[in-house]
């Protein structure tokens, strides 16, 4: 339920902005039409019937129409994405709204049909249909209550150089500015006599042209990373997503990010003492391809006139004015739907502090997937120094658990004990928060720093409450120290052979290795447990290491 709520939540948004739009538009056309109507009234040689006043107000409400359906969208997606309390309340206006407008259209569409046969599918099916199904299932995901409208966005952090209210002003600037460069674009292209678009093909425009700039913002950022030397481990491009996991490149289509238009391109240094300058060069060349190729359309736009391509002018018209806004827009530090803008990253980039030391040790730590970088190889001094600011939360925690994987794989374990005892006492104030994924660390590194079975237990247990999206080798290799810690020592063989299975199909990066020795010091643990009536255990060996590596969840 909160994944088809998410997706109503795009789907308010987007509604919202194709209404505004529709308003700058029939706003004259509705006051034109009081005063005709009022000059009809005065003009009339006798008082308008009950029935004539009645279509008259009808008509003008038909006309207000898009406006009202502006406010209740927009207000709807602003409640879900602030966590507001009337958020129910206005998710559920504003499906009712949605319904009873694909009623109308859907009536009057086979009026028409009755009146005008053409022989052609029903006027509008596409736009009637997605009227009618965003309101009944926001109907039936909104209505009934006690459970989470929504996921809830991290805590801002302080010193992020954002702030609510620039985010408010950033989303009226895209939207205001985009409504300006249509209108501008559509009153030159009729003076030009340019012919428009009719029908479905308006909104394919928006997909298309959409799409087609997120992908180049997002190769912007991939190209000029490599061409700097680092390797690519995620790109995604609204729905459709590919990361690097255990090792390899896997696909996964999420519709519920279908009408989100979102994009990443998660790029990691190969060198920890990456210059800033790189960074900071990768991160600006989104914006600027979006720049330059919406600056290339305007020209082909402007110049479509006569041209082979002027049957596209409205794809080079709209494609610039997306770019160009979302260029300008993307430049000012932002933090919408809990994600950093390229602005905002740039300028944490350059001011430095706790969370660019954050921001650095996750990249290092998340180089792991694409290169020969283990824990050992983490920036502890950048850790320990944004370990002191972050005491909380799933970053305090991200934090602990990379300075235990930092000690462990290095074979020190008094300082491994103390940097999990650290990550331990975040873990119980927040795990109802953390993912199943840090769930699994914490099982296993409860038995690698001291082979604790009641600790083992009590995470394995919590990991049970959250979702497992799949049998990976985190959960085998969690599954394997669980059932070591219940002294079922054929059945945390049977889960260490599983795992070991999956581990060496696995490719030879420094994550994947450092999961290979993990799971070797496991097959002591157990076998030392074969021999032993006690849980007494020996020193760590200076070349084994825990779980595999903790890593965040954001990949942008």
């Amino acid at each position: 339920m909160l994944t088809l709520r998410k997706l109503l939540r795009a789907c308010f948004a987007n509604a919202a902005l194709i209404y505004l739009i529709a308003s700058f538009s029939v706003v004259p056309a509705l006051l034109q039409m009081r005063a005709e109507n009022q000059q009809f009234l005065e003009d009339a040689p006798r008082t308008p019937t009950l029935l004539e006043n009645l279509l008259l107000l009808l008509a003008q409400f038909i006309f207000v129409l898009p406006v009202i359906l502006a406010a209740f969208n927009g207000i709807a997606w602003w409640a879900l994405r602030t966590g507001k309390k009337s958020a129910r309340v206005w998710a559920l206006a504003a499906s009712l709204s949605l319904l009873l407008t694909g009623i109308g259209l859907w009536s009057l569409d086979l009026y028409l049909n009755s009146r005008f046969p053409t022989g052609h599918p029903p006027l509008f099916a596409w736009i009637i249909g997605g009227h009618l199904v965003v309101g009944i299932a926001g109907i039936i995901a909104f209505f009934p209550g006690g459970s989470a409208l929504t996921d809830l966005h991290p805590t801002r952090i302080a010193g992020d150089g954002t702030h609510k209210y620039l985010d408010t002003i950033g989303i009226i600037l895209q939207v205001g500015a985009t409504v300006w460069l249509m209108n501008i674009y559509s009153r030159w292209a009729y003076e030009q006599r340019l012919p428009f678009s009719h029908g479905l093909e308006p909104w394919a425009q928006w997909f298309v042209v959409i799409s087609l700039a997120t992908l180049l913002h997002e190769s912007g950022h991939a190209l000029i990373g490599i061409a700097l030397g680092m390797k690519l481990r995620a790109f995604v491009v609204g729905p459709f997503q590919f990361r690097v996991i255990e090792g390899r490149w896997k696909f996964a289509f999420r519709p519920t990010q279908l009408l989100a238009f979102s994009g990443a391109a998660g790029l990691v240094p190969l060198d920890p003492n990456e210059s800033r300058w790189n960074e900071v060069a990768v991160i600006a060349a989104g914006p600027f391809v979006n720049l330059l190729t919406g600056g290339v359309a305007a020209a082909l736009a402007y110049s479509a006139v006569g041209a082979p391509w002027q049957p596209f002018w409205e794809y080079f018209a709209l494609f610039a004015t997306v770019s160009v806004v979302a260029g300008v827009v993307n430049l000012i530090p932002l933090r919408p739907e809990g994600l950093y803008s390229d602005g905002a990253r740039i300028l944490q980039i350059l001011r430095g502090g706790p969370l660019y030391d954050y921001q650095h040790a996750a990249r290092i730590a998340q180089s792991g997937s694409v290169s020969r970088t283990r824990p050992k190889d983490f920036d502890i001094a950048a850790i320990e120094r944004t370990s002191a600011h972050f005491t909380s939360g799933e970053i305090g925690l991200l934090l602990r658990l990379w300075a235990t994987e930092y000690y462990l794989d290095r074979g020190e374990l008094a300082q491994a004990r103390v940097a999990f005892a650290q990550a331990e006492e975040i873990f119980e104030n927040s795990a109802s928060n953390v993912l199943a994924g840090l769930h699994s660390c914490m099982v296993v590194n409860a038995a690698l720093t001291r082979r604790d079975a009641e600790a083992t237990r009590i995470y394995w247990a919590a990991m049970q409450t959250k979702p497992i999206e799949s049998l990976d080798t985190n959960y085998l290799q969690a599954k394997c120290a669980f059932h070591w810690s219940e002294h079922r020592l054929e059945l945390a063989l049977e889960a260490w052979n599983a795992c070991m299975q999956k581990l060496a199909e696995l490719p030879d990066v420094g994550g994947c290795n450092y999961d290979r020795d993990c799971h070797a010091r496991l097959r002591e643990i157990i076998e030392a447990s074969e021999t032993q009536a006690n849980f007494e255990y020996p020193e760590l060996s200076s070349h084994h290491g825990p779980l595999t590596s903790a890593l965040p969840v954001d990949d942008k």
